[in-house]
């Protein structure tokens, strides 16, 4: 055989290591898409459509202050508090418990500000929620389907929410078929030196 035995398990690690790259590449790819910095936050936060509603009341508020007084106090720490977040690693009460005392402290700053300095500023709106979101996609699949001609063919537009995750589902199935081929013929291999005449 040309190939050695105890090479075929490297191989088989380096194509693991490599699919276990692209998923978390891809997973951070669709991520991005959230308020939260997922490149940097574990992927069971992203997933936590509290925590990503928690962190959009604070882009709002953070705005809205921003917009009223640039050089508030509140303002400088902000940086401090997102740098601290990491101490939560992947606890998830940790992340909420944070978010809410944080958004009362922002929510007391906007209470504050000046009447006159919060009539000027033209308030953003509020950022629409998860279920909110996910009713307007269903209202919208719907009237699609009802304007669908009678072949049954829909156009589907490009950039199909989620289609970065279901493209990652289908690497990584492809990527397990082939460790499993490589497992296989390892196997093969394995079986066909042990039976040699000489052992």
């Amino acid at each position: 055989m040309g190939r050695s035995i105890q090479d075929m398990p490297m191989r088989i690690w380096h194509m693991m290591i490599a699919a276990l790259a692209f998923l978390a590449l891809s997973a951070s790819a669709v991520a991005a898409q959230s308020p939260i910095d997922c490149s940097a936050a574990p992927l069971s936060v992203c997933a936590d459509k509290d925590l990503l509603e928690l962190e959009s009341e604070r882009a709002a508020l953070i705005g809205r202050i921003r917009a009223a007084d640039a050089q508030h106090p509140v303002l400088s720490n902000e940086q401090t508090w997102i740098d601290g977040l990491g101490a939560c690693g992947e606890d998830i009460a940790c992340y909420r418990t944070a978010y809410l005392n944080h958004n009362q402290t922002l929510r007391e700053a906007v209470a504050a500000l000046p009447a006159q300095a919060e009539a000027l500023i033209e308030l953003p709106e509020a950022a629409p929620t998860v279920e909110e979101q996910t009713s307007e996609l269903d209202a919208l699949q719907a009237e699609r389907l009802r304007e669908a001609p009678e072949g049954g063919q829909t156009y589907v537009e490009p950039g199909l929410p989620g289609w970065g995750f279901f493209t990652a589902i289908g690497v990584t199935l492809l990527m397990f078929w082939m460790l499993m081929r490589a497992h296989g013929r390892l196997r093969r291999e394995l079986r066909a030196y042990e039976s040699r005449p000489g052992r």
